[in-house]
């Protein structure tokens, strides 16, 4: 596999060409896995750690920061350094704020729905793409897709009616949970459209993170959240591992994202929903209900069958 903090040669802006699977990259496939597995994990920590004691958004700053600094530190010692213009800087802060606002609405609202649920429903957010792709005019319908949407659309459905069954989950959280995938899917197009021309992907992700912790810290003192509640020895431990995951996950996210294209970076999707379910329900003991699951199974379908026709399209 390539230096994966060069800047790739190849056009990488577009989608996997015909012929993807013949021409199969096993170490894209690795770095698909990795990068999913860190999402997934996200879910399971930042559910631990609110149970440690930290509020959110505290948690969420201190853990993005720490994270984009992490990570800066690696592009540094590599030999790596950006001369952003104008353009650039803004390319990160609106990339920060397309990421701070679903992670502040999953953080908040996973101690009620569970991390299980937050994973399937960050699994959503590549048929949410798909949906402003068309909109804007990057993508076109086709039967295939139709059919994956129409999957997707039911599981999300189905995921919203099992959590509504629990009267004892207020529907806020389940609102949140279920519109965060919607930032989610418009931070993938504005990276993907608007990405600063020959910038290294290492090079970007680091600030996003640091602007998102940025935010963070802004929407904890506008809040009222700005002194956190005691928190265990235990709290530091999961932040110091989320800060890890961050940096790991969001260095391979946009290398990723950038050889990749935003087609095969919404795959995903299905990984971080298994890997997040199994681990909530392995070291949390999440019971996930029936209609959870089916709507879990649903959108994981969807999003294959979805993928499979543009594929088979490109």
């Amino acid at each position: 596999m390539s230096n994966l903090t060069q800047n790739p040669t190849v056009n990488l802006n577009s989608s996997p060409k015909a012929g993807f699977w013949q021409q199969f990259d096993l170490g894209m496939l690795i770095l698909l896995l990795v990068v999913g597995f860190f999402m997934g994990l996200t879910a399971v920590l930042g559910k631990v750690a609110i149970n440690t004691g930290w509020t959110p958004s505290i948690y969420l700053a201190h853990t993005a920061l720490g994270g984009g600094v992490l990570l800066l530190a690696v592009t540094r010692l590599s030999g790596q350094r950006a001369e952003f213009d104008l353009a650039a800087w803004r390319y990160n802060f609106i990339s920060g704020l397309f990421f701070v606002v679903p992670n502040l609405m999953f953080f908040f609202a996973v101690r009620h729905v569970g991390a299980g649920f937050i994973a399937f429903a960050t699994a959503f957010a590549p048929v949410l793409t798909f949906f402003i792709a068309v909109a804007i005019g990057d993508d076109r319908f086709s039967l295939g897709k139709i059919l994956g949407v129409g999957m997707a659309l039911t599981g999300g459905i189905l995921l919203a009616l099992g959590k509504l069954t629990d009267t004892s989950i207020a529907p806020l959280w389940i609102a949140l949970s279920l519109f965060g995938p919607v930032f989610l899917a418009f931070g993938n197009i504005f990276r993907s459209r608007f990405w600063p021309k020959g910038m290294a992907p290492l090079l970007l992700a680091p600030w996003m993170l640091i602007t998102a912790g940025l935010y963070s810290y802004g929407f904890a003192f506008i809040s009222g959240a700005w002194s956190a509640a005691e928190v265990s020895n235990a709290g530091f431990l999961v932040m110091g591992a989320q800060m890890l995951c961050f940096a790991a996950g969001f260095g391979f996210y946009f290398v990723l994202q950038k050889r990749g294209g935003p087609v095969y970076l919404s795959q995903i999707g299905p990984v971080i929903a298994l890997v997040g379910a199994l681990l909530a329900a392995t070291f949390l003991q999440e019971q996930l209900t029936l209609l959870v699951l089916l709507g879990g199974a649903a959108v994981i379908a969807g999003v294959v069958i979805f993928n499979a026709a543009n594929f088979g399209k490109k």
